[in-house]
């Protein structure tokens, strides 16, 4: 059940702590892009994003043991990428995407190995034994296509019904401000986030030069960001604010988390 563990967008900053910020969380060789994926989100609260519920089996929380090899469910090109693990500690299974198959290695190879879980909907892997600092393995995947945000406007909603809208007031302040005048979601999701990022500025929040930006995700916080002038947060905030703003706008969302 993922809803045995934390959130991973809620250890976001940790990553940034400056306790934490030079540390070798891992190392990965074979990537065919920079992207690392931890864990796929699409279950919003108002606190928190999660892990879906293992009772829909159409969301990210359905998990099922994983056999040794299995088609992945996307078109796209397969990579096989070898990943030693540093500091990184959880259960859920750094990869590039959707899983072929996983070849662990070292002396826990085996307990790893008969506690790997699969999502086939998120490409979400966990390993209820958890990682630790030393393992290794070789994951088979097909990466998900990466699509920019002038490539969204082209984008309309799917037949499939959207999760609930939950969102701070503010955000259709948001969406007025920078949709445009037509009726076209892509076109106007595509300007949302245009608009976000040129006028939202990153800070973790952690140095002693850097500007406040507290953590969490939920609508309290969302709701700062979007008062303050200018917005200030990291990508903890500003990922969930683009989901809940593509809900908004009809489309399904989830937040990736890597």
């Amino acid at each position: 059940n993922p809803r045995d563990y934390p959130s991973p967008l809620s250890t976001f900053r940790a990553y940034h702590a400056p306790e934490n910020a030079d540390a070798v969380v891992l190392t990965a060789d074979g990537l065919a892009s920079s992207r690392i994926r931890l864990a796929v989100m699409d279950d919003f609260d108002g606190a928190v994003w999660r892990v879906g519920t293992a009772e829909d089996p159409t969301a990210s929380g359905s998990f099922e043991r994983l056999p040794f090899r299995l088609t992945p469910t996307v078109e796209g090109a397969s990579t096989d990428v070898s990943v030693t693990i540093g500091t990184y500690d959880g259960v859920w299974l750094p990869g590039t995407g959707y899983l072929g198959a996983v070849d662990f290695g070292g002396d826990r190879a085996a307990a790893l190995s008969d506690s790997l879980y699969y999502n086939a909907n998120a490409g979400t892997s966990a390993v209820t034994a958890g990682l630790e600092s030393g393992d290794t393995y070789t994951v088979e995947a097909v990466g998900s296509p990466e699509v920019t945000i002038d490539e969204i406007a082209g984008l309309v909603p799917s037949s499939a019904p959207a999760l609930p809208a939950d969102g701070p007031d503010a955000l259709l302040d948001v969406i007025d401000r920078y949709s445009t005048t037509g009726d076209d979601p892509g076109e106007n999701l595509s300007a949302v986030l245009a608009g976000i990022v040129s006028t939202g500025y990153i800070s973790h929040g952690v140095g002693a030069d850097e500007p406040t930006s507290p953590s969490g995700h939920g609508l309290d916080r969302l709701s700062r960001l979007l008062s303050d002038s200018p917005m200030v947060g990291d990508g903890e905030q500003y990922a969930s604010l683009a989901a809940l703003a593509a809900r908004r706008l009809g489309f399904p969302s989830r937040v990736v988390m890597g």
